[in-house]
């Protein structure tokens, strides 16, 4: 009963605004770090073959294509053990 109370009151709005505050609460400490840590290693060798089509003046289905290429050899590479290569041939530029 005390539950169902507590439901009535909480709508869908504040709940959202809630889980949106605690969001962003826990972006802080990573934009604070972002000041600090900046692209380097891996994080440019990853996004060289996005990068090197932007600079070309490459299409956007040339961006995409090079992306697709690349994240093929590190998904073979790494044998499918990362998901998130993918944001990972996004340049850091």
């Amino acid at each position: 009963m005390k539950d169902r109370v507590l439901l009535e009151k909480m709508s869908y709005k504040k709940i959202a605004l809630i889980l949106l505050g605690l969001f962003l609460v826990t972006l802080l400490p990573i934009i604070y770090c972002s000041f600090f840590n900046y692209a380097n290693g891996d994080d440019l060798w990853e996004g060289a073959a996005a990068y090197r089509v932007l600079a070309e003046g490459g299409t956007v289905k040339d961006f995409f294509i090079a992306m697709r290429d690349w994240f093929i050899v590190d998904y073979y590479g790494w044998e499918g053990n990362w998901s998130s290569i993918i944001l990972w041939l996004i340049p850091p530029n």
